[in-house]
């Protein structure tokens, strides 16, 4: 059976078919939206917060990269260096300690040994004597060290506090053919890198290690509260390698974004938009919908106004009615015909007023109360007719302000202005739209701003035309869009302006062909861009044997990434070179591309076999060298103990030349004594012979009396020069070790050394208590008091007219005996006080100093008598020499029994 319509009234028909339009434009718009425009508005909030987090990945993963290729090649120097002479491990060392000085990017160097204890530090700090004293420290108990024992292997660690720096780092541990090599890193670097890289206004980034305490973030306070956000979902899924783009929270404000985690250190690096900028893509989608849906009412409502333009002949009262209803005029009725149909017809017109007022109602509203769409309209001439709030808030005048201005009064130039006019005359003569199109505007008060722009014509009451020109605000886009441009060209502009060759390479057909190279690149290989872009990597095995190169894809495959030395390249001249390079495999939109560094080494193989060379030649001349220093050093070893041995005999010497001319005068005056009575006595004989009287008897007794007592004095004084000079004299020579009395030996020196400062201003004063016997080699402590003493007559007493040396003794309360021997003299100046007692130092060179003196007494007492020997200046002027002796000297090989 044929399904037919039942019959409609002219009202169903209008109604129907203004219905029918919205539904359909409606419908259209909503299944575009919904199922084209914004998933492609999702799709790129979603690359844009993965590309920020990429780039921040990117930052540190790079910092880790440099600090990952050079600890390799400090270990592989090392161990070379190992195998090889102290001269090029002291070159070593140094290259350490100038890359810890000079480098902001290390914090400090260890080499550890096999127990993980500290062998050698390197580090950047002002306070190195305190860092010294880590040396011998056990690091075995971190984690990472560990790991390298256990896997061999280089790693890297996660985030710990250095007990050295005590500061955050991060640390890479490479094996070491004799221990471990340790590089600590500064978090605080790391995370600078991080904040650097986020450059797009709005963007959050936050970066946590492997436990999901924060190393950096835009508030650095959570770095020092060590805040943990582990339990956020982003962070356990990029822990758990699986994308995720969801919302978070930061102080109170929503946040969209995603994760990336770092694979050298298991970190994640969370990047995101406010919530407020991600939306507002699709909120614009939304508001292009809503114009959508305005102009199908609005195209409706023309269709429905036209076909009444078509039945105003058939119904001539009825259209004078709609006449006025078009006008504006709802409230005349219309005059009933008495033909239903007719009637039926004005009733439906008054319906359709009612509705068209409604309707225009409802419109006004909208138009006036959207918060982002700004709808103008003009008349023919480009002047305003009306425009709603929207254009108020995104044009910056008032309606007031705009009515009867043209744009060019307002927002253009005005050459903008004259293209206005133009494209309205273009509208009005075609009927079609333009646009949408986008341009520069300057709001008021010049401020600049970007607009998306429609303009269309519609009928107006009058039956002429006015123009409608809706615009959307997207000067926020357009400056993100500049944003995310400056971004890539930056990236760009690392790419290009980077010392280092770099090449991307994509996988085709099994191989890889070149995809872009960088200026080094170019230099480095000497080919022109044209040459190699698009080609195959060894550009038919002009560059590297395509054998080499599929070994080299083939384990690059198993690991994704690889370094090291890659082996010999041609040049396009020609000429080989020797290369280190690094490769990793990313995966790019639905493509395996591979990065791939090349530094040219070939100079540096060439230094080294050099230094190699240079080594070698360097070990022979140090080898001949050092045989003649040894055969020089023992010559002057032997000589140096012919001068000890020499300045001991000239100073008996000397105490032997004073003795006998101190003998000269009470053997003299003995003499004289013995003469002059020899003389009386013959006088005395004489008057026997003669004749004897009292007198002559008694005055020869006297005479006789003082003779003898003057001899018996001299003789006696001559006795005890020579037992004192025989006692000094045999302990000197033997080194004799007995028990005797302190006091005693130092009278006896001090006697012996009369003569020397007998006929000089200075007097020599003995303060030594009796009853301090000591078991000791009496001859070199009196060869140290005599040198002392000595010492102090030539140096102390420049020009002076009188001069006192003290020599002093006490018992210590340790059960030591302290021996002081000081002068009143000038003092010993500050700089030389530490080199008295070097040998052959002396102030009186070709004076008849030998600078032996204080030697020879510092050696005596140190390791003679077991004691100690200190010198410094009194603070009343003069110098003061201290020795602390114990009452039984060591055992001595020498001792004589």
């Amino acid at each position: 059976m044929r399904w037919t319509l039942p019959p409609l009234t002219i009202r169903q028909v209008l109604v129907g078919q203004f219905l029918l339009v919205v539904l359909f434009a409606t419908t259209m718009v909503a299944v575009l939206v919904v199922t084209w425009r914004l998933p492609i508005v999702h799709e790129q909030n979603q690359a844009d917060q993965g590309r920020a987090a990429g780039i921040a990945a990117y930052h540190v993963d790079i910092s880790l990269q440099y600090a990952e290729q050079l600890a390799l090649s400090l270990a592989s120097s090392f161990n070379q260096s190992a195998r090889t002479p102290s001269s090029e491990q002291a070159v070593f060392r140094l290259l350490l300690t100038q890359l810890t000085g000079q480098a902001d990017f290390f914090q400090g160097v260890y080499l550890l040994d096999q127990q993980g204890r500290i062998a050698e530090l390197y580090v950047k700090t002002p306070d190195m004597p305190r860092v010294r004293e880590w040396l011998g420290s056990d690091l075995s108990g971190l984690s990472v060290w560990r790991g390298v024992q256990q896997q061999n292997r280089p790693l890297w660690s996660d985030q710990y506090r250095s007990p050295v720096l005590d500061k955050p780092v991060v640390s890479f541990i490479a094996p070491l053919s004799e221990g471990y090599l340790l590089l600590e890193l500064g978090v605080d670097r790391l995370a600078q890198a991080v904040r650097q890289s986020a450059v797009l206004e709005g963007l959050v980034v936050i970066v946590t290690d492997s436990k999901g305490e924060v190393v950096a973030a835009p508030d650095m306070s959570w770095v020092g509260l060590r805040r943990n956000i582990s339990h956020w979902p982003l962070v356990q899924a990029a822990l758990q390698a699986q994308p995720l783009h969801t919302p978070f929270e930061v102080d109170g404000q929503v946040y969209v974004g995603t994760s990336f985690r770092l694979e050298r250190l298991d970190w994640v690096v969370v990047a995101g938009y406010p919530a407020a900028v991600v939306n507002a893509s699709e909120r614009a989608a939304l508001g292009i919908t809503s114009a959508t849906v305005i102009v199908s009412v609005s195209f409706g409502l023309l269709l429905l106004w036209g076909f009444s333009q078509l039945i105003k002949q058939r119904l001539q009262r009825s259209l004078d009615y709609a006449d006025r209803v078009a006008r504006g005029q709802y409230e005349a009725p219309l005059v009933k015909t008495g033909v239903v149909e007719l009637d039926a017809l004005s009733h439906g017109l008054e319906q359709m007023a009612g509705n068209i007022r409604d309707r225009q109602t409802q419109l006004q509203a909208i138009i006036e109360t959207t918060p982002s769409l700004a709808i103008q309209w003009f008349d023919r001439d480009g002047r305003v007719v009306d425009w709603n709030a929207a254009s108020e808030s995104v044009l910056g005048w008032t309606r007031e302000e705009a009515l009867g201005k043209t744009l060019d009064q307002l927002i253009y130039t005005p050459q903008q202005g004259a293209e206005f006019v133009e494209v309205l005359r273009r509208i009005e003569a075609n009927g079609q739209p333009f646009g949408p199109y986008e341009g520069p505007i300057l709001r008021r008060l010049e401020q600049p701003a970007w607009i998306l722009s429609t303009t269309f014509c519609i009928p107006d009451l009058q039956g002429g035309k006015l123009f409608v020109c809706m615009d959307v605000d997207i000067t926020e886009l357009k400056r993100k869009e500049q944003a995310v441009r400056e971004s890539e060209e930056k990236f760009n502009l690392f790419f290009q302006a980077s010392p280092v060759a770099v090449a991307v390479l994509a996988e085709v057909e099994g191989g890889f062909h070149y995809l872009d190279v960088n200026p080094a690149w170019l230099t480095l290989l000497g080919y022109t861009r044209e040459e190699l872009v698009g080609y195959e990597a060894t550009l038919n095995e002009t560059i590297l044997p395509k054998s080499v190169l599929q070994a080299v894809f083939t384990r690059l495959r198993e690991t994704d990434e690889l370094g090291g030395v890659l082996g010999k390249l041609r040049r396009k001249c020609g000429e080989t070179l020797w290369v280190d390079v690094y490769m990793r495999l990313v995966r790019f939109q639905d493509q395996n591309l591979l990065i791939c560094s090349m530094l040219n080494i070939t100079d540096k193989r060439a230094m080294e076999k050099e230094l190699r060379q240079l080594n070698s030649a360097l070990e022979e001349r140090i080898a001949q060298r050092t045989q003649k220093l040894s055969e020089t050093i023992e010559h002057l070893q032997n000589a140096q103990a012919q001068l000890v041995q020499s300045e001991k005999l000239a100073s008996l010497g000397s105490l032997v030349a004073g003795v006998a001319h101190e003998l000269n005068t009470p053997i003299g005056n003995g003499m004289m004594s013995v003469s002059t009575l020899e003389f009386r006595l013959k006088a005395f004989r004489d008057k026997c012979a003669n004749g004897l009287r009292k007198s002559d008897l008694d005055a020869f007794v006297s005479q006789v009396e003082t003779a003898t007592d003057i001899a018996m004095r001299n003789l006696r004084r001559a006795s005890e020069l020579v037992t004192s000079f025989k006692q000094v004299a045999v302990d000197q020579t033997s080194s004799q070790r007995r028990t005797f009395d302190l006091a005693s030996v130092i009278q006896e020196v001090v006697l012996t050394l009369q003569p020397t400062f007998k006929h000089s201003p200075v007097q020599v004063r003995v303060d030594v208590p009796d009853g301090i016997e000591m078991n000791a080699y009496p001859g070199p402590l009196g060869q140290v008091i005599t040198n002392l003493i000595q010492n102090a007559l030539v140096h102390a007493f420049p020009d002076r007219d009188a001069g006192q040396v003290d020599i002093t003794a006490r018992l210590s309360a340790d059960g030591w005996v302290d021996i002081r021997v000081q002068d009143d003299g000038v003092g010993i100046p500050v700089d030389k006080m530490d080199r008295i007692f070097d040998p052959f130092f002396t102030t009186r060179l070709g004076k008849g100093g030998s600078g032996l003196g204080l030697h020879i007494a510092h050696n005596i007492i140190h390791g003679v008598m077991g004691g100690q020997l200190t010198v410094h200046n009194r603070a009343a002027g003069g110098a003061v020499f201290q020795m602390r002796c114990p009452f039984q000297a060591p055992q001595s090989n020498g001792d004589m029994t």
